[in-house]
């Protein structure tokens, strides 16, 4: 996301791994509510609400992002606050200007 946030795309069946780096995880940022996970070879579907962070004309934040996800239709990850660098960001600033 915004080429900085990861959102945890693997198999979450059987596939025991840390909390942030499970399947619907912002990861660095927080895990999913529940295992929303469908079998091996079964299609997985996201549904992403993102608003990115803002900052103003020098790259201070002003309003802090924030990540909704469904998997699957169920709601793993509600209004998760970003408030930082991702830990993907290679970009100079995370914000959008604002």
């Amino acid at each position: 996301l915004h080429s900085c946030y990861e959102l945890q795309i693997l198999d979450g069946i059987e596939n025991p791994t840390y909390a942030d780096g499970t399947l619907g995880a912002l990861y660095g940022f927080s895990a999913p509510m529940v295992n929303a996970a469908r079998p091996p070879e079964q299609w997985q579907a996201y549904d992403i609400v993102f608003r990115a962070p803002r900052c103003d004309a020098g790259g201070n934040l002003t309003a802090p992002g924030s990540a909704t996800v469904l998997l699957n239709g169920v709601l793993v990850l509600d209004h998760v606050k970003i408030d930082k660098k991702g830990p993907g960001c290679q970009a100079k600033s995370m914000c959008t200007p604002g």
